[in-house]
């Protein structure tokens, strides 16, 4: 009679080992931008046909499914997308980090990681809704193009950090330096330029010219989300061709679990 084989090893601290071929996750670059395009102008079309569903009397907003797709909302489709989008960039940013030999370097990846954890985190909790709320008593804004008033201590920071992010990414190979310059004109112009014209067109200011439900609200959202999500794939190729095909330089990535 056969004995059976156990392929299973005992280590010294008596943790039970599996012999066998390692595990091999591939991923294809192409593959995962083009799903995230995809994923980016279905969403935009999908906030589009549901308001315009609910404008014509087709849907009604007390519905789930409106509120589903609506970009400008804090809980829907969208808005899960653009968290774990950034929390993929701030993965694969980490990733690079941990590959860069050159010290200066690896640290402002690791800064940039850190950065796009936070902005994952505040697309799920909205942390710039407080900021925005204390900027605009302390300021005494009540309406104009400053309503999101957010924009004014983020747009500080953000020229404070520009020299240093401005040197980094100029010392970065052609196409990664090309596609981050892309993705953050794509991605402040929505966050920022948008919000501001939107801010101008009256969208849910106090005087409540225009309410969430406006055509001219829903679609200014339409066009900022767009423009953010965007941004990010844009931000999501630049990355993921940079370990591709610089922080790795054809190593394989491996994940050691202890």
């Amino acid at each position: 009679m056969a004995t059976p084989v156990d392929d299973d090893t005992t280590d010294a601290s008596g943790r039970t080992a599996v012999e066998g071929p390692p595990v091999r996750l591939t991923i294809r670059a192409r593959t995962v931008i083009t799903v995230l395009a995809a994923t980016t102008a279905a969403l935009s079309a999908l906030h589009i046909a549901g308001h315009g569903a609910a404008l014509f009397g087709i849907l009604n907003y007390e519905g789930r499914v409106v509120g589903a797709f609506d970009m400008d909302s804090e809980t829907s489709i969208p808005t899960w997308f653009n968290m774990m989008l950034l929390l993929g960039i701030s993965v694969t940013l980490g990733a690079i980090a941990r590959a860069t030999a050159m010290r200066r370097e690896r640290r402002m990846w690791a800064i940039l990681a850190v950065t796009f954890l936070f902005l994952s985190l505040d697309e799920g909790a909205a942390l710039h809704e407080s900021l925005m709320f204390a900027t605009r008593n302390l300021l005494g804004i009540t309406g104009g193009p400053l309503w999101y008033a957010w924009v004014i201590p983020v747009g500080i920071a953000l020229l404070i950090a520009a020299p240093f992010v401005v040197g980094f990414v100029l010392r970065l190979p052609a196409r990664t330096r090309g596609l981050m310059i892309l993705a953050a004109a794509l991605f402040l112009g929505g966050a920022i330029g948008i919000e501001v014209v939107s801010a101008t067109a009256g969208a849910e200011v106090e005087s409540f010219l225009r309410d969430e439900y406006d055509p001219v609200v829903w679609t200014l959202a339409a066009f900022e989300e767009t423009l953010e999500l965007a941004g990010l794939t844009v931000m999501a190729a630049a990355v993921i061709l940079h370990l591709r095909d610089h922080a790795l330089a054809g190593r394989a990535l491996a994940l050691d679990v202890r």
